[in-house]
């Protein structure tokens, strides 16, 4: 009775470590089913830009393959050391200065969704690699910023937002 506890207690983590790391972590190419403007949106892209800006806020800046572009403001909130509240910027027409942002209703998905893009760019430069790393979490981390040391010549400071 022990073993076929062990052999069950088993499966069950193995399946859970599969669920978290293939499953659940896989964007499907079909956005048609998300909010917009990501069911509009049309892969492969053509381009993937992005940068940090105060306080941890992060933003991206995409062309899908029609040649649209997309840009995703994604704001830091320091009660809860994450991305609770992501913004689209609506495109302009021309002669029009200001743009405007509209709160997506899904920060979760638009993150999961920006997560996976910056992952499977394959061109990632320095400032895709700190969005990559804001978004991921693992910001302070001294393994990455090694890497990045390593990897662009570039030192990061050790207090660098968001904390």
């Amino acid at each position: 009775m022990k073993k076929l506890i062990l052999i069950a207690a088993m499966a069950w983590f193995i399946l859970t470590v599969l669920y978290f790391t293939v499953w659940r972590a896989r964007i499907s190419d079909d956005l048609t089913s998300d909010e917009p403007p990501f069911n509009s949106i049309t892969l492969p892209l053509r381009s993937l830009k992005g940068d940090n800006g105060a306080g941890g806020n992060v933003w991206i800046e995409v062309v899908d393959s029609k040649g649209c572009s997309f840009t995703f403001i994604f704001m830091y909130d320091d009660k809860t050391n994450g991305y609770k509240t992501v913004y689209y910027v609506t495109p302009v027409p021309p002669g029009v200065i200001e743009s405007r942002a509209v709160p997506l209703a899904n920060p979760d998905r638009a993150r999961a969704i920006a997560l996976t893009w910056l992952r499977q760019n394959e061109n990632r430069n320095e400032n895709l690699e700190q969005v990559l790393n804001y978004l991921s979490g693992y910001h302070h981390s001294i393994l990455r910023r090694s890497l990045n040391w390593i990897r662009y010549g570039v030192v990061e400071p050790i207090i660098n937002p968001p904390d």
